[in-house]
């Protein structure tokens, strides 16, 4: 009820003369729109400007703060539209993968490729929809195309594969296009896939080794989680060498963490 009012409201206000036939989010996004106006305006001031005029000095860092200004609202609504293709995604999959759509996930490329498996010691491959985030791969078939049984859903998940700093892309060529992925921290540690052409095997598998390095460049540069800390004894010649000091030596205990968990 207290939406339907909210909805009534604006509803009113945006049949009203005063908003010349915009509606709200029209209004909401002009202080966006002005950002590059004002870039282009500096920039072209700058141009009739002559080096040894007063102003040329501020102009030139107006015009520098202005496009640092603008680069970042432009990354800022590239995050944000694909934090809502994540969760778009998640709806795709009628909700089955309840934390696909996480703070941290950020969708990278997606296609179909064939997924090589070993049912029973038979080879056998599938067509399946591959979806690469940055932290895992997504395998999807599609469902039926019944909406109304499947509640929305137009994928079924088939399984994930987490990726981190320590996984191996590998490209073959032999009997076809194959992407060979291995990651030696999973239970299971192979992921085969291949493609029509070497082309589309060689622009996923930049893809994926760009996602791994991120990964990789991530673990290096942040700090290192607080540890699981074990006090390790001192021996008997330790313990009179360093009389009169409390010392204390660690070893540190690995966390693993899958991405779905």
């Amino acid at each position: 009820r207290k939406e339907s009012k909210i909805g009534q409201m604006l509803k009113e206000m945006e049949e009203s003369p005063q908003m010349k036939g915009l509606d709200l989010a029209a209004y909401l996004i002009l202080p966006v729109q002005r950002i590059p106006r004002y870039e282009m305006l500096l920039a072209d001031l700058l141009r009739h400007t002559g080096r040894e005029h007063a102003d040329y000095e501020n102009l030139e860092s107006a015009a520098k703060q202005i496009k640092e200004v603008a680069s970042y609202v432009n990354e800022k609504k590239r995050e944000a539209d694909n934090i809502k293709m994540v969760s778009e995604l998640q709806d795709l999959f009628g909700g089955k993968i309840q934390e696909l759509a996480l703070p941290h996930r950020r969708f990278v490329k997606q296609g179909n490729l064939l997924h090589h498996v070993a049912k029973n010691k038979i080879p056998k491959k599938k067509e399946r929809i591959i979806i690469l985030f940055n932290d895992m791969i997504v395998i999807a078939s599609n469902l039926p195309q019944d909406r109304f049984f499947n509640k929305g859903a137009i994928y079924k998940h088939e399984k994930h594969y987490p990726l981190s700093g320590t996984t191996t892309i590998f490209s073959l060529d032999c009997p076809e296009p194959m992407i060979e992925i291995i990651n030696e921290s999973l239970e299971e540690k192979h992921l085969s896939l291949s493609s029509k052409d070497t082309i589309e095997r060689d622009e996923w598998v930049t893809a994926i080794q760009t996602v791994v390095d991120e990964l990789r460049n991530k673990i290096r540069d942040e700090p290192a989680p607080s540890p699981v800390l074990r006090k390790k004894p001192l021996n008997a010649a330790a313990s009179k060498n360093l009389a009169g000091r409390r010392t204390r030596s660690y070893t540190q205990i690995p966390l693993n963490q899958n991405p779905l968990k």
